[in-house]
């Protein structure tokens, strides 16, 4: 819940990725790429852990950063590259 809050500071969002316990969970992760106030650098970070289909909704959010926007588009791609090749053989 806490880090999908768009009022937290950053240093809050630093100490949850800081957490072990909180980075296992996967919605955890999902809300903290998702949340504008989280900082670029954990986001990067974080995105490539998530699946296609948050990647996709991740891609067309005005909310978050636009180079948050433009990895996940490209991960996106990839790995929706990577089904189609998997599909064909």
């Amino acid at each position: 819940m806490f880090a999908a809050a768009k009022h937290l500071s950053e240093n809050v969002l630093r100490e949850i990725t800081r957490s072990r316990r909180f980075m296992k969970n996967y919605s955890v992760v999902r809300n903290l790429v998702g949340n504008p106030r989280c900082p670029i650098d954990i986001s990067l970070t974080l995105v490539k852990n998530l699946l296609v289909y948050d990647l996709k909704s991740l891609r067309h959010s005005k909310s978050i950063s636009e180079i948050v926007r433009r990895v996940a588009d490209k991960l996106y791609k990839e790995k929706m590259d990577a089904r189609a090749q998997q599909q064909n053989q």
